[in-house]
């Protein structure tokens, strides 16, 4: 019996525990069924379940534990709150659930943190004048961006100008 669960939506190296703060789309948020359509516990357990989720690693994701859902949601009624809290959740082949809408935005801060640090490594090593190795960095790059066009080929984030030129094949040396 083959696993027909999808793959998971953010590379499991996505790490977003030192941003304090999620990335919300809050008109988006505002206009979803989900809140709309939620009991005031109901849309209190699925925006606390998509907080939760922003600091997991990987980022944009939830154990798919019945029980500790129960307790990450803080809902006071999760049994009757669960399916409307776990709306659009899909579980995928790591056995983790995740979120496409807080996957999207995990993966659009993900590429800007590396973004910052692949800029960062290399302004660094031109003020010192030493070396540095940014393969690891743009490796991660090029997984996230390939991740965010799947989830949202529309985003943003995949026009601006450091990840276009960080993902631009180097020209050709010159004779």
């Amino acid at each position: 019996m083959s696993d027909i669960r999808p793959s998971p939506l953010v590379p499991q190296d996505v790490d977003l525990r030192d941003f304090a703060g999620m990335w919300l789309d809050v008109g988006r948020v505002l206009k979803s069924e989900t809140w709309r359509l939620g009991t005031s516990d109901e849309k209190a357990a699925a925006i606390t379940l998509w907080m939760e989720s922003w600091h997991e690693v990987p980022a944009g994701s939830l154990p798919n534990n019945d029980r500790l859902l129960s307790k990450l949601s803080q809902s006071e009624r999760w049994p009757k709150s669960k399916a409307h809290a776990l709306r659009n959740w899909v579980e995928c082949s790591d056995g983790r659930l995740y979120h496409p809408i807080v996957a999207t935005k995990a993966l659009e801060a993900w590429i800007e943190k590396l973004t910052a640090a692949i800029n960062g490594a290399v302004g660094n090593a031109k003020r010192w004048q030493v070396a540095v190795d940014t393969a690891m960095l743009r490796d991660q790059l090029r997984t996230a961006v390939d991740a965010l066009r799947s989830l949202d080929p529309a985003s943003r984030t995949l026009k601006k100008k450091p990840v276009v030129v960080l993902l631009a094949p180097s020209p050709p040396e010159s004779p």
